[in-house]
């Protein structure tokens, strides 16, 4: 049998067809690396990433049989000039015409190719014996619930990782509904299932006593959204840990909320291509005020985001060791709870 697939690129960095099948056909052409299939032709017609997208000498290379023609030259130039006087049409461009992949959902919280390279497969730094800040966000428990953790390096980078908490009674009802492969990620481990029909919260407060004992983690603070949490924090303050309540509000969530998406920009974030984490991240979205505060709007976002919120509960703590964050006015405008 002979399967054929063929697309463009599109606007979602979190679809298969881009994370599985672009990336593996992406290794098995570049001659630089090692992966060979006999079985698996691939060919991808794409601009580089420093062509400029108006110079049309460079259309051919995304467009063999189309930009070879008179009437295929003319009919990118009018998308090319429609893209660019209707902002809104630019991504259909970069992606049906240029076959540029994207990640431009509306209000996207993360840059996702910012993020995509601040991913490291190997050679992950040694985080033994390392100091770091946790984050919690307690869904409700029949849903994904997750904890994540942020660590600051030596060198003024800051290494995140999550990982994700779901009751097994749902867990195939969710692969449905949402479409992702919680299977493979529990295989991954970066996914646990609890048992019965709701999270048992037990099963976070265990996972986190195992990584500081197994891994040598040092926990200093867990920062956490209050809501369905009071139990939670109880809890594992009475297991020792510094329990931090963060506000759910933009005077709280907003600067370190721009300040993790600058990170990733600026490449001081380290990650470890979980899974999990980079597809919340692909879903969050933004809601922003007059004064042009953000936070994470968990009403729009098309998909779970709990490790991504998880994540900027901890930044907030880990954010106060940043010295682009002047801490005395933040904590005096209300931003931490105590």
């Amino acid at each position: 049998p002979l399967m054929v697939i063929i697309t463009t690129a599109g606007p979602e960095l979190n679809n298969p067809a881009y994370r599985v099948e672009y990336n593996f056909a992406s290794r098995l052409l570049d001659p630089n690396m090692v992966e060979k299939n006999e079985h698996y032709f691939a060919m991808i017609n794409e601009l580089d990433a420093d062509d400029d997208i108006k110079d049309e000498s460079k259309w051919e290379k995304a467009n063999p049989i189309l930009a070879k023609h008179e009437f295929g030259i003319n009919y990118l130039r009018r998308r090319l000039e429609m893209a660019l006087n209707v902002p809104e049409k630019m991504r259909d461009f970069l992606t049906k015409n240029m076959d540029i992949w994207v990640n431009m959902r509306s209000n996207g919280y993360m840059d996702m190719q910012a993020w995509s390279d601040c991913g490291l497969s190997e050679g992950l730094p040694d985080l033994k014996g390392k100091e770091c800040y946790a984050g919690i966000d307690l869904s409700k428990r029949i849903d994904l619930t997750a904890a994540s953790f942020e660590f600051p390096l030596e060198n003024g980078m800051y290494y995140v990782t999550a990982h994700g908490f779901m009751p097994e009674d749902t867990f195939h009802e969710r692969m449905k509904t949402d479409k992702v492969p919680y299977d493979l990620w529990v295989k991954k481990g970066w996914l646990t299932l609890t048992d019965g029909a709701v999270v048992d919260y037990d099963y976070i407060r265990a996972y986190i006593k195992r990584m500081e004992k197994d891994q040598g983690w040092k926990i200093k603070e867990i920062g956490y959204d209050p809501y369905n949490a009071t139990q939670f924090a109880q809890q594992m303050e009475a297991d020792g840990y510094v329990m931090i309540e963060i506000r759910q509000g933009v005077q709280t969530l907003s600067e370190p909320t721009k300040d993790l998406r600058e990170k990733a920009k600026a490449r001081k974030l380290i990650h470890d291509n979980n899974d999990l984490l980079t597809w919340a991240m692909g879903n969050a979205v933004t809601k922003i005020d007059a004064q042009e505060n953000i936070m994470l709007d968990k009403s729009k976002s098309s998909q779970r985001i709990d490790p991504a919120a998880a994540l900027i509960n901890a930044h907030v703590r880990a954010s106060q060791n940043d010295d682009h964050l002047d801490l005395n006015e933040y904590i005096l405008s209300g931003g931490f709870s105590f």
